[in-house]
């Protein structure tokens, strides 16, 4: 089976979860190739280097095969950058067809913007596609979805999922918003993120016995995300509870307003900053943490949750996760942007720590977001698309 892989954004702008699933298809036999369209704003375009930096190149990625160019984006003009983005992902990838030959299938990571180009590349060549659909903004608890779904974006979003041979939303949550959008039922089947198994698993001593208690954070600190939240949520928790810690794995533009609200609330010593973690590094705090605890206004499926679960760590989390992805006996859900009800969730997490078991923890993520069992479902879906054309 040969598979284009057109994700809506790629590294070094995030989407590093693309290449490990594009990897893993590969693993299981799939001949794969990515097309990427990288956005540089103009601080950042090299001006002694413009035609490297706009042409396009054609090299091993991560160990993918991967065609990529540079794209111009200009300030405030979204529905311009947009136009172009997608412009040059369907040049990209007929450029690839023509040298390449076609594809059994394109998978396209999210509907915005990649499915819309995997709409157009079938039309013209007649190639089956799948959306992936990550994008936060789509799920149905999203408290910003007015900002984040414009009138501009139906049209675009609309072609995309009704032309969509199969579309696999990475929560449940997203079903109903993507329906609405296409104004039809759709072809829709559930399936997480995946993540390696063999990587995150348990590792030392669980520290249920221990008299601290250690909540961690791995996020970017962008406004969605709500850390300040989460500070005060743990701030309120924290006057009731002396032996509770928060650990933050993340960076952004916001860090610093979060430090002086820390500071604010006499909270240092108490919660801590590490910046942006090395997936090793994540790996460890996961280890050395109690809870992962998340306040997310919105989300698609947090790789996250797979991973500190996989290592029989619980988690608790806003309700823009699905109890399908966190039963109860993994953690706790709570309403979303309510520090009191956060902060009632960690102080009941501190109590009854001792009660949460890693292994049935554990288990529960093997077969839920383990590599293994997400790339087989995935494979499995992409072969009875390409045998129903």
């Amino acid at each position: 089976m040969k598979v284009l892989v057109i994700p809506s954004w790629y590294p070094p702008n995030g989407g590093m979860f693309f290449a490990h699933q594009t990897r893993w298809l590969m693993d299981e036999g799939i001949s794969a190739a990515v097309i990427v369209v990288a956005e540089k704003s103009l601080k950042k375009i090299r001006m002694n280097a413009l035609l490297s930096d706009f042409g396009i190149s054609r090299k091993d990625e991560f160990g993918i095969y991967t065609y990529r160019k540079t794209q111009l984006r200009i300030p405030k003009l979204n529905r311009f950058n947009a136009w172009l983005w997608i412009k040059t992902a369907v040049d990209l990838a007929e450029k690839y067809i023509l040298e390449n030959g076609k594809p059994d299938l394109i998978q396209a990571h999210s509907c915005m913007w990649g499915g819309y180009v995997a709409s157009a590349i079938k039309k013209k060549f007649g190639i089956p596609f799948i959306i992936t659909e990550h994008r936060g903004r789509f799920n149905e608890k999203n408290y910003f979805k007015q900002q984040e779904i414009l009138p501009w974006h139906y049209p675009f979003l609309k072609k995309a999922l009704i032309e969509a041979d199969a579309i696999i939303p990475v929560s449940e949550k997203m079903e109903s918003i993507l329906e609405g959008i296409a104004a039809r039922k759709l072809f829709c089947t559930t399936i997480p993120n995946p993540v390696d198994e063999d990587f995150f698993k348990p590792g030392g001593e669980l520290k249920a016995n221990s008299e601290q208690t250690g909540f961690l954070n791995i996020t970017n600190f962008l406004p969605y995300k709500a850390i300040g939240i989460l500070i005060k949520a743990f701030f309120l928790a924290s006057q009731q509870e002396s032996h509770i810690r928060l650990h933050l794995a993340g960076d952004g533009p916001d860090r610093i307003g979060y430090e002086a609200l820390v500071k604010k609330l006499n909270l240092d010593g108490k919660v801590f900053f590490h910046g942006q973690r090395s997936q090793q590094e994540i790996l460890n705090h996961i280890h050395t943490c109690d809870f992962l605890v998340l306040s997310s206004y919105n989300e698609g499926q947090p790789v996250s949750i797979g991973e500190t679960t996989l290592c029989g760590k619980p988690v608790i989390c806003t309700d823009v996760v699905s109890a399908t992805d966190l039963p109860e006996f993994a953690g706790y859900i709570v309403e979303t942007g309510n520090p009191e009800a956060l902060a009632d969730a960690m102080l009941v997490a501190h109590r009854h720590k001792k009660s949460f078991e890693a292994s049935m923890i554990r288990s529960f993520a093997l077969s839920r977001f383990s590599r293994k069992v997400v790339i087989t479902k995935i494979v499995q879906l992409m072969k009875s698309v390409i045998h129903a054309v």
